[in-house]
């Protein structure tokens, strides 16, 4: 969805190295929180599923694999590691009763809430390094906007 708008070789490069620096700091966090927490058998993925099955709880399987692209045998491994870890279980969805879905056990839940805590200080420190409302109002404006233009 480009446009012919003029962007020089450098705003290019200089995007590229923050989305890179970006995404390898996002993925220590997520690792700092498994070991912090000891969940060494997870990944950003298995937690990512996590929120995906809360936030949808009528979610079918079939459903995870169009909207995340995953594929299937990885979604499989994620399933079974959540699953025998407890943090999830499978169900017979009431919508497709010949599908399954997923819910989240109260250790998930629980988990979850954790992560959800430590995204949120992670937020916090991002817009602390902020000067003021109107930066941290930019950014959010810019990142959202950027996100739309991508979907």
């Amino acid at each position: 969805m480009t446009s012919k708008k003029i962007i020089s070789e450098k705003q290019i490069h200089t995007m590229n190295q923050l989305i890179q620096s970006v995404r390898r700091t996002l993925v220590r966090y997520h690792l700092n929180f498994i070991c912090r927490e000891k969940l060494e058998n997870m990944n950003p993925g298995d937690m990512f599923l996590l929120k995906l099955v809360l936030d949808q709880p009528d979610i079918i399987i079939k459903d995870i694999l169009e909207k995340t692209g995953i594929p299937g045998s990885t979604l499989t491994s994620s399933i079974n590691r959540l699953e025998s870890s407890g943090y999830i279980r499978r169900i017979i969805n009431q919508r497709d009763r010949r599908s399954f879905g997923l819910e989240l056990t109260n250790k998930g839940k629980k988990l979850h809430n954790r992560h959800e805590r430590v995204e949120q200080e992670v937020a916090l420190e991002a817009l602390s390094a902020l000067d003021n409302d109107d930066e941290r109002e930019t950014l959010v404006e810019l990142l959202s906007k950027i996100n739309e233009n991508l979907k």
